[in-house]
């Protein structure tokens, strides 16, 4: 809840979550920003190997779903696809496959 608070001070260029935090889940924090409003390209991340997970969090508002583990190039290319898409207003097609 003490990030969400933050986000009156201005947004992130891009948002990283896992499903699985403390106090929230990734799920509860995007729905948290829709309910406000609030727009901030997301990528969610995961152990998970439920097949729920992906469209689940592309239709609370992420960009991306990723599956742990992660390869860095994979990730930073996930970022900067998000970054991309908070300064143009609207997602850039991922080249990535997804993991």
């Amino acid at each position: 809840m003490e990030f969400l608070n933050s986000l009156n001070a201005g947004l992130p260029g891009c948002l990283v979550l896992d499903i699985h935090m403390r106090g929230m889940t990734g799920f509860e924090v995007l729905m948290a920003l829709e309910a406000r409003q609030l727009h901030v390209p997301t990528i969610v991340i995961t152990a998970l190997d439920d097949e729920t997970a992906e469209p689940r969090a592309l239709r609370a508002g992420a960009l991306r779903l990723m599956r742990k583990p992660i390869q860095d190039d994979d990730f930073l290319n996930a970022v900067d696809v998000a970054i991309g898409s908070r300064s143009t207003g609207s997602p850039e097609p991922s080249p990535l496959s997804q993991l």
